[in-house]
């Protein structure tokens, strides 16, 4: 096991002599922090790099370009039913109006469009948000 954090300006600041490993093939290079067992150090790290971690609603660039992450709630549950052996529900898409059938049982779950008797996905008229 090893402890890896993003190379933010702060946390290469605050390292005394910050050494980079790969968390995986083809992944970028992160910091490795040697010092785990020392809590003073490990607190003084976390929040010297607070500040500088991307926030949940910010625009973030991902690999296909920049996206923005919204409150909003895209999907919306229109039907649930079930008990002790899963549960089964029916979400659409408020963007799309596609519907879904989400099934869990367990630690197990599945996700598929829900389709019509001729095998079509079952679309909802989409409202429009003012």
């Amino acid at each position: 096991n090893r402890l890896l954090v993003k190379p933010v300006k702060s946390a290469v600041s605050y390292m005394p002599r910050p050494v980079y490993r790969l968390p995986d093939e083809g992944a970028r290079k992160m910091i490795f922090v040697n010092d785990v067992d020392d809590k003073d150090f490990l607190t003084g790290l976390f929040n010297a790099m607070y500040d500088e971690l991307p926030r949940r609603n910010q625009k973030r660039k991902n690999y296909m370009g920049e996206i923005k992450m919204s409150s909003k709630k895209r999907f919306e549950v229109i039907h649930s039913e079930g008990g002790f052996r899963g549960v089964v529900e029916i979400l659409v898409d408020k963007e799309t109006g596609v519907n879904y059938l989400f099934r869990a049982s367990g630690y197990a779950g599945g996700l598929t469009p829900l389709l019509d008797r001729e095998g079509k996905p079952v679309v909802s008229p989409v409202l429009q948000e003012e």
